[in-house]
């Protein structure tokens, strides 16, 4: 126990000598998560035309179960205008989601987190 006792001693007084450093260490700290990911489209039928009403839900990913309906009237899936966004997401993460209307054929997809100007479109078709 004495011997134990002993290289405990040495250690801490040979760690308060003047040689340790006493500047924080250099390696670069890493990032914080980015959240200005977004997921935005549109739910639309076979003609391209936005299905107004359409719920949009996350299944999986850190909103899980969040939804949102587009709106009524929505856009065409040309114009912009309407259809759903989920935004302040972590970027580059990939969500499994679902689009359903009474009506249409409920449809799943995973889309993919990233910058704004990317739209994700689900395809309901008529039931």
């Amino acid at each position: 126990m004495k011997s134990f006792s002993a290289a405990v001693l040495v250690l801490l007084l040979s760690s308060c000598s003047g040689d340790s450093p006493t500047a924080p260490s250099t390696q670069p700290v890493p990032p914080g998560v980015n959240h200005n990911g977004s997921i935005s489209g549109f739910a639309h039928d076979a003609a391209g035309v936005c299905v107004p009403g359409a719920a949009v839900e996350m299944l999986d990913g850190p909103r899980a179960g969040e939804r949102v309906i587009q709106s009524d009237p929505c856009g065409s899936v040309w114009d912009y205008s309407g259809g759903y966004t989920f935004s302040g997401l972590p970027v580059n993460l990939n969500i499994r989601m679902r689009a359903s209307k009474s009506g249409y054929v409920s449809r799943e997809m995973t889309f993919s987190t990233n910058g704004p100007g990317g739209q994700s479109n689900f395809l309901l078709l008529r039931e």
